[in-house]
């Protein structure tokens, strides 16, 4: 794993970007996720811009490997807990 402050072959910076509008996207996937009920855990794919934001689509089950390359799930307490009430 190797972190980087800009972006490897563009150079352009990715630490200290502030993303348009992302509490509002934040908001609004937090407010379509309340309407499925059902689904656990939804993998949101959105486009954030300057004016709002796009949901391109919502995936039922994510790919749950590419977020344990940060830390795997069980060493986070809130994380265990939501796995081990929703039987996954």
């Amino acid at each position: 794993l190797v972190w980087h402050s800009s972006h490897p072959e563009t150079g352009e910076a990715i630490e200290g970007v502030v993303i348009p509008n992302l509490s509002n996207c934040l908001e609004g996937m937090l407010a379509a996720a309340n309407n499925f009920p059902f689904c656990p855990c939804i993998g949101w794919d959105v486009v954030v811009t300057e004016h709002g934001y796009s949901v391109l689509e919502a995936n039922p089950i994510p790919d749950f490997r590419v977020w344990q390359v940060h830390e795997g799930f069980f060493a986070n307490e809130r994380s265990r807990q939501f796995f081990q009430n929703w039987n996954l």
